[in-house]
């Protein structure tokens, strides 16, 4: 019973590279127990490495047959296609121009650096390589200098160097997150007592909420500050407090002012005008001097 199917191999189109593909082809190789100096490996490779690279195979091949070759030898001729040489200090010039990024977690630039250093040849000063370019390239300073200090005093090994990095980062965090909750409370605390001085000052002068009549609050604060005013139909204040309201009542109590009812005819307003007009204009005329006929 064989144990799952690798996937078919598209160099356009893969995620991963020849590498990973032949490390995870030789782990489905070794589960079912085949060994790759076997036939029945190459057969089995020649079946699940897919139309494109068996069609690729038969080119590389040529003018013999891929069945002809063995299965290291097919494995060297993509490897050689689809990995071509790299130039190693041309390598190692991106691999110490590596930088920690913005919101880059300091695992996440361990792996980068590792990935970069795998083209660069560094052999056994691998972990020196890794370290010294680690030290170099982390974002914060303080954790440099900590980095550096500790340099002096102990061996600065790789694994030394990250497990510090990560301790710094969770003590950064942590701070950072109860600076923030700090802060927000700071921020609600100010703006309570900004309200409250707010309250004493409408208080004592009497000045009121123009959307309500209180006199607690300020009008921004309001809760009646989205109610819709059942006298004027607005929106932005209630009917105890209504402007309009408030104006047509002055309006009708004040000494000689004259109202029209225009819920009467055009006909009756234009009769009951003119009759006001001529009773004040007959009222004046009477009350000029020497009107009064012997």
């Amino acid at each position: 019973m064989a144990f799952g199917k690798p996937e078919d191999f598209h160099f356009e189109e893969s995620e991963e590279s020849f590498d990973n593909y032949r490390e995870r082809l030789e782990q489905y190789f070794a589960a079912n127990d085949l060994d790759t100096k076997e036939e029945k490996t190459k057969s089995v490779f020649l079946t699940v490495v897919g139309k494109r690279s068996h069609s690729l195979l038969m080119d590389l091949c040529a003018p013999d047959k891929p069945s002809e070759k063995s299965y290291e030898e097919l494995v060297d001729m993509l490897q050689r296609h689809y990995v071509p040489k790299t130039n190693f200090i041309a390598e190692r010039c991106k691999f110490h121009g590596r930088n920690q990024k913005d919101n880059e977690t300091i695992s996440e630039y361990v792996a980068s650096l590792r990935k970069l250093a795998a083209t660069c040849k560094f052999g056994a000063f691998l972990d020196e390589a890794l370290r010294d370019r680690f030290v170099c390239g982390v974002k914060s300073s303080e954790l440099r200098d900590r980095l550096l200090s500790t340099a002096h005093t102990k061996d600065l090994t790789l694994p030394l160097a990250v497990e510090m990095a990560l301790s710094f980062e969770v003590t950064k965090d942590s701070a950072q997150q109860f600076a923030q909750k700090t802060f927000k409370a700071h921020v609600v605390e100010r703006k309570a007592k900004a309200k409250y001085r707010e309250a004493e000052k409408n208080a004592a002068t009497g000045k009121s909420c123009y959307r309500c009549g209180g006199k607690s609050h300020n009008p921004n604060d309001c809760r009646f500050k989205e109610s819709e005013c059942h006298e004027c139909k607005k929106k932005g204040h209630i009917a105890k407090a209504c402007r309009t309201r408030k104006e047509g009542g002055r309006s009708s109590t004040t000494k000689g002012t004259m109202h029209l009812d225009v819920k009467r005819r055009p006909s009756a307003l234009k009769q009951r005008s003119c009759q006001d007009v001529s009773a004040l204009q007959q009222q004046d005329v009477c009350s000029w001097p020497g009107s009064q006929y012997p």
